[in-house]
């Protein structure tokens, strides 16, 4: 875990500096540790329903999931405004994209390939930043795809 990532925990309270240090660390937490004393309530009882990707902000949820697209040798053409763009990626990256599997986001360093569920964070917190987004295709309506 990057300091970063354990200071904007720590500051979300998310995690105790004992904690981040832990997860930090290796360390694995026994039972005791994990064990809250009878009597008191979770102060982060309410929070534990969302997922931790919530509290994270966008650019660092981006850049931790963004997918490679070095290699990128097949061109992906989307419609930004009144405009056709390309932008370069891998033959399955431009699978995943076409079938819905991935979306295609505006980052601080470009463009960035990104698994359907960051996508749909984006979209709910950025929705100008997401370019594409098809809606899921299943496989088997996918026609048969030629090697």
């Amino acid at each position: 875990m990057s300091n970063s990532l354990q200071e904007q925990l720590v500051r979300a309270g998310l995690a105790s500096q004992e904690e981040a240090r832990r997860q930090q660390s290796g360390k694995r937490q026994g039972p005791r540790d994990r064990a809250t004393p009878r009597g008191r309530s979770r102060p982060d009882k309410a929070r534990d329903h969302q997922p931790l990707e919530a509290h994270i902000p966008l650019p660092d949820l981006i850049r931790h999931y963004a997918l490679p697209r070095w290699g990128g040798d097949t061109a992906y053409h989307f419609i930004e405004g009144q405009r056709i763009r390309h932008a370069w990626v891998t033959r399955q990256q431009q699978r995943q994209l076409a079938d819905g599997y991935a979306g295609l986001v505006i980052s601080g360093d470009g463009l960035a390939v990104v698994p359907r569920a960051v996508a749909e964070q984006v979209r709910q917190r950025q929705p100008e930043a997401l370019l594409v987004l098809h809606p899921l295709k299943r496989r088997e309506e996918s026609p048969a795809r030629r090697s």
